[in-house]
């Protein structure tokens, strides 16, 4: 009996193939347009957007893997229809104000659909990345540290400060980073007044063995120390074979004359005087690792390191018209940056041996800005200069400190 019924379905089915046939492919293809049209599917892969109109395919995302194909997909919805469904893969992202447009055929008139912001892959574009960078704080120097006894109330570090940080970034960024720049270099940091670059000394006229004045600065106490000596001419060239013979009661002579080592363009001889020699600067014999204040308010102009001054701060000083550069030589390290601002007594360095030097001093020197100058280099003639030629180019630090000990208002 099942045999017959069988023999009875497949004699229908072989009168009817053509209608089966086409009946079967039309399910399958109703069904799978269904899937492709319904709302709620989203897009099979990553990086896939159902469009209503035909779409502009853009380069595939190198960052991921390709797991589509390069040509969109076509679907009809039916013979009759004008308009298609599109699967594109790696689309750009949909703006709000693209719209979708359905076309009847069966009648003249055109529907408008509400367009809805389409979500492909959530991604970072470089815009974005750009302002989640840019809203980082500026970066600042930290404020130096200053030498024992020379910071007065309102006295301070470094100024850099001074320049704004950008907290976001807008439309106008590029224009405000320029004028963060334009007012860095326009802003010339007060010179305020002019201090010592140290408080005190060692009390070298004591010091009887290498085992005392060969001590670094940090081993030395409070004891050891005393009040900064004048520079007396007439002291210091005063022969050192005379004050020793009385050595106790010359002994604040013999500090003097030790710390204020080579005088200006002095010989390197504890007796010789000004103009003796091809010294364009002030020699101050003090312990290793000792701090060193700037001499007055300006901007780091170098920090360089070469066989006569060792490694050295250059600091550009502006009063009014009128530049100057103080020198500082023969550091063992150094406390400050080019370009940095400082204020008066900001350490600038540490006394070391660098350079051409026997024993752990500073080399202070003052030099004259010249007319169209845009990189100092320390003055140094080749020959002993006569004092009308020397005061084109430099100055005496005694004479430039003790000039501008009060307080300077013009910049």
């Amino acid at each position: 009996m099942s045999t017959e019924k069988h023999k009875t379905l497949i004699a229908s089915i072989k009168r009817n193939r053509m209608a089966v046939t086409v009946g079967f492919l039309a399910a399958v293809a109703g069904v799978g347009l269904s899937v492709a049209l319904h709302p709620r599917i989203e897009a099979p892969t990553e990086g896939m957007i159902i469009r209503m109109r035909p779409v502009e395919r853009v380069g595939p995302v190198y960052s991921r893997r390709r797991s589509v194909p390069r040509r969109p997909i076509t679907v009809k919805r039916s013979s009759s229809s004008k308009s298609t469904v599109r699967i594109v893969p790696y689309l750009r992202p949909a703006s709000s104000a693209e719209s979708v447009s359905s076309v009847a055929s069966s009648t003249s008139t055109s529907t408008r659909i509400k367009p809805v912001p389409l979500r492909p892959v959530q991604r970072i574009s470089s815009s974005e990345k750009q302002a989640s960078i840019s809203s980082m704080p500026a970066h600042r120097s930290p404020e130096p540290a200053w030498p024992a006894g020379r910071r007065s109330e309102g006295e301070g570090g470094s100024s850099a400060s001074s320049i704004s940080s950008i907290s976001s970034l807008s439309s106008t960024s590029s224009v405000t980073s320029e004028a963060a720049a334009v007012s860095f270099i326009s802003d010339f940091p007060a010179f305020e007044q002019s201090v010592f670059p140290i408080a005190r000394t060692p009390n070298w006229g004591v010091m009887e063995t290498p085992q005392e004045w060969e001590r670094p600065y940090g081993e030395m106490m409070d004891k050891d120390f005393v009040s900064l000596p004048r520079y007396d001419l007439a002291k210091l060239t005063t022969p050192m074979e005379t004050l020793l013979k009385t050595r106790h009661a010359s002994a604040p002579d013999i500090t003097a004359k030790l710390f204020y080592s080579t005088r200006y363009f002095g010989k390197y001889d504890l007796d010789a005087g000004e103009f003796s020699a091809v010294h364009p600067g002030l020699d101050m014999k003090l312990a290793l690792g000792t701090p060193i204040g700037a001499i007055a308010g300006g901007r780091v102009h170098a920090v360089r390191k070469t066989g006569g001054l060792g490694l050295h701060v250059i600091i550009e000083h502006r009063i009014g018209n009128e530049t100057y550069y103080s020198i500082y030589g023969h550091f063992g390290a150094v406390s400050v940056t080019e370009g940095q601002n400082v204020h008066p007594g900001a350490t600038v360095g540490h006394v070391g041996m660098t350079g051409n030097t026997t024993a752990p001093h500073l080399h202070l020197q003052v030099d004259r800005g010249q007319p169209s100058e845009v990189e100092h280099q320390p003055y140094w003639p080749s020959k002993l200069p006569s004092v009308g030629e020397a005061e084109k180019h430099t100055v005496n630090p005694i004479v430039f400190m003790q000039k501008h000990a009060t307080a300077v208002a013009t910049k």
